[in-house]
């Protein structure tokens, strides 16, 4: 015959595992709701009036799930060692800055000014006076060279020192650049041209040069028509 109807006994039970199930999920939502709008002002962000569509609610009711808490335990862990190494990295840039000052150096004057964003730092780059430093050492605003950044003049700075320093060792352009492994290096026996591409060479001065012509690339100046072409 036809199965019989469940005892109330069953839908007991099964009505207060989804009143324990929903109760959990209530309460965890209840402690994480709070803390989202503590940590993330996603109201007043910028970034998130520009780029997201959603709204703060839709995306607070998004992050609320039922969270494991050996998650939580994992995250917080993560985001301490982050920002260890956040202050580690702060550290070393202030020490770096302190043993540049300690470079004694002639210069004629302050360094100028410059135009509006033709120094800026990015966030990745050694945060001190990059281009301050640079002026020291040099004697030329290196800031308005067209595809410099900050992190090519710290190569720069580590790699060859102060200017006295760098024209005793290359006096002229091209054993500069035959140093660097940028000019091609020919091969010819009997006449013939055997090999012709530039030499391998182990230097961060030539990863970083390498990185300015990138960026040349995509700059609105003559010298892209010309790497270009």
């Amino acid at each position: 015959g036809p199965p019989s109807p469940p005892s109330s006994h069953c839908w007991a039970s099964s009505g207060s595992a989804v009143n324990s199930t929903e109760h959990s999920k209530q309460r965890k939502r209840d402690t994480f709701v709070p803390r989202i709008h503590s940590s993330l002002p996603i109201r007043r962000s910028r970034s998130y009036r520009k780029l997201c569509r959603s709204s703060a609610e839709d995306i607070i009711e998004a992050l609320c799930d039922d969270y494991r808490e050996d998650y939580f335990f994992v995250l917080g862990q993560s985001q301490r060692t982050y920002r260890q190494l956040r202050e580690a990295i702060a550290t070393c840039d202030e020490k770096l800055g302190e043993l540049a000052a300690r470079v004694e150096c002639e210069v004629s004057g302050p360094l100028p000014e410059a135009p509006r964003g033709q120094r800026n730092v990015g966030k990745n780059s050694p945060q001190f006076a990059v281009f301050e430093t640079a002026w020291r050492f040099y004697g030329v605003d290196l800031g308005g060279v067209l595809g410099r950044s900050a992190g090519l003049l710290c190569a720069l700075i580590s790699e060859v020192g102060t200017r006295e320093r760098l024209l005793a060792a290359f006096p002229t352009p091209e054993r500069f650049a035959s140093w660097m492994g940028l000019c091609p290096g020919n091969r010819i026996s009997g006449g013939i041209m055997l090999k012709a591409k530039t030499r391998k060479v182990q230097s961060r001065l030539v990863g970083a040069f390498r990185l300015g012509v990138f960026d040349l690339q995509r700059s609105q100046t003559q010298m892209r028509g010309y790497l270009a072409g």
